[in-house]
This record gives C-alpha cells, sequence and structure tokens, in this order.
C-alpha cells in the first residue's frame, strides 16, 4: 500500500469503486434488457447475456475483492460486443451503451480489488 494512503482513504475508494461498478453493472443488465423489448425477443439470448454478469452480484455483495477481479475478465467480452455493435453499419444507441458501460465496469472492477486488497491489508495493520 503507498504511504500516502491512509485506512480510511482505502476504504473510501473501495466504497466508491463498489458503488460505481454496482451502477456500471445495472446499466448492463438494464440495456440488455432494453434489447429484448421487441417482439420477435428470445428469452434465451437473454438468459444467456444476463447470466455470466448476474452470477458475480453475491460476491459483489460480500465485497470479495476475488469476485471484482474474475469480473473484470468476464466484462472484455461484453467490451468486444460493444465495440463490434459500434462499427457495424448498423450500429445503434445499445452498442454505445453496452461499450460505455462495460469499459466503466472492468476499470471500476480492477481498482474495486486493488482497494479492497488494501482495505483488508489495513484492517489487518490496525
Amino acid at each position: 500500500m503507498n504511504d500516502s494512503s491512509t485506512p480510511t482513504d482505502v476504504h473510501q475508494k473501495a466504497l466508491w469503486g463498489q458503488r460505481l461498478s454496482a451502477i456500471a453493472l445495472a446499466v448492463l443488465v438494464l440495456d440488455a434488457l432494453a434489447q429484448q423489448l421487441s417482439p420477435e425477443a428470445r428469452w434465451s439470448t437473454l438468459l444467456i447475456q444476463l447470466l455470466p454478469l448476474v452470477i458475480f452480484v453475491p460476491g459483489m455483495l460480500a465485497k470479495h475483492y476475488r469476485t471484482y477481479s474474475w469480473l473484470c475478465f468476464v466484462v472484455l467480452f461484453y467490451f468486444i460486443v460493444g465495440v463490434t455493435n459500434v462499427m457495424s453499419p448498423l450500429a445503434d444507441v445499445h452498442g454505445w451503451v453496452t461499450l460505455v458501460a462495460s469499459t466503466v465496469l472492468f476499470n471500476t472492477a480492477m481498482m474495486t480489488s486493488r482497494w479492497l486488497q488494501y482495505a483488508a491489508i489495513a484492517t489487518a495493520q490496525e
């Protein structure tokens, strides 16, 4: 841990990271739901889009730093889909939402994982 960070700072950073990660995750879930509003939408497609995200919610609520680390790996697939959709000639707002939300979620989850590790070390040293 950096000498300039106090335990309180690390806990605050971790809390903000958890909140931003939860918001970005919610945006990805809501965007997936919004894409399925058309009459020809399939529930199996929705399940394939949502299950990899929702599986991490219990670990996020329990504040496990490894959950955030693994979430980073999974979010990369959503990033790839977002980039592909944005570069498509048939691009729509859902591609941009997926791209931005997955980028925000990746960065916040990565930093939250780090800050939760630092918070655990700071708590152990107190």
